[in-house]
């Protein structure tokens, strides 16, 4: 699996020179990261940090990567891996705050789709309702919802 990811990895790396698209890359698969004037790679990074600071997101679709992404109102492309990150990956399409998830079920997706998702993803069409979707999300009070949710259930 890590032959896999980082196969992904330097697959999107060289998709990103190619296109010119400036971007803040997590490096964990690739071995010797070599910063450019427009890819410039991290080790661990605060998500809370730094998604609010970028034009959009590229992950996994993990849920709690996913969950900072939409609070942060950052369009986003979903590579997904394992588990719930497919449904995630269909999840912010069907919201209209990304493309189509790429699939890599079978093989990895190719640079040349990578390319095609990444100048969708920042074409511009999925701003407005990624930071819609985020200003829903920042006037909702969850803990007070979630309290009053398990109160009506449980007759409180």
């Amino acid at each position: 699996e890590s032959k896999e990811l980082a196969t992904l990895q330097t697959r999107t790396v060289e998709a990103l020179n190619e296109t010119g698209i400036k971007a803040v890359v997590q490096a964990f698969q690739i071995s010797e990261p070599q910063n450019t004037d427009k890819v410039h790679f991290v080790g661990k990074i605060p998500y809370s940090y730094i998604f609010p600071r970028v034009k959009a997101v590229v992950h996994h679709g993990g849920c709690t990567t996913n969950g900072i992404g939409i609070w942060a109102g950052c369009p986003t492309l979903i590579i997904p891996l394992a588990l719930d990150q497919w449904y995630y990956g269909r999840t912010v399409h069907e919201l209209g705050i990304g493309p189509e998830p790429l699939y890599i079920r079978k093989r990895l997706c190719t640079k040349e789709q990578i390319k095609a998702a990444l100048k969708d993803l920042i074409s511009g069409k999925y701003e407005t309702q990624a930071e819609e979707l985020s200003r829903q999300i920042k006037r909702e009070n969850g803990i007070e919802e979630a309290i009053q949710a398990i109160e009506g259930y449980v007759g409180g």
